[in-house]
């Protein structure tokens, strides 16, 4: 994949505590791909599987695409520099095997749950960004 932080000269990432990584893009996919594996153990009609796949598999689409330089990775993505994105990755990876523990889907029969994720349906479906709109 051309197109890399090294390649580019990128010295900085102009965040505190957040340092260039030459390598994120590879490291984002790897995450992608584990995110993914780790869904297969929540329930495919769990909203929150089916969220976050959808969101995930955008993602390490668009990190595939090899006419993607990191600028324009960044640009479609629309959520920050590829070092934010595999920040925000591995931290997802963490909560799916947080969820997978506490399994918050699992509602005791008769119980109601309040939806409060902003720009939710009322199937508790995420609405599309503006930027970086995963297909639905």
């Amino acid at each position: 994949m051309s197109g890399g932080a090294a390649a580019k000269g990128k010295e900085t990432t102009g965040l505190v505590g957040l340092y260039v990584d030459d390598d994120a893009r590879a490291k984002l996919i790897g995450a992608y791909e584990a995110t993914l594996e780790s869904l297969k153990g929540i329930p495919q009609d769990a909203r929150y599987r089916k969220n976050l796949e959808k969101t995930v598999a955008w993602r390490l689409e668009a990190c595939r695409d090899a006419a993607l330089d990191d600028a324009a990775l960044e640009r479609k993505v629309g959520m920050g520099q590829v070092e934010q994105l595999l920040r925000e990755a591995q931290v997802e990876l963490s909560l799916t095997e947080f969820m997978k523990t506490h399994r918050p889907w699992e509602v005791e029969a008769g119980s109601t749950v309040e939806t409060v994720f902003p720009g939710a349906d009322d199937e508790g479906e995420a609405a599309p960004a503006e930027a970086g709109t995963p297909p639905k």
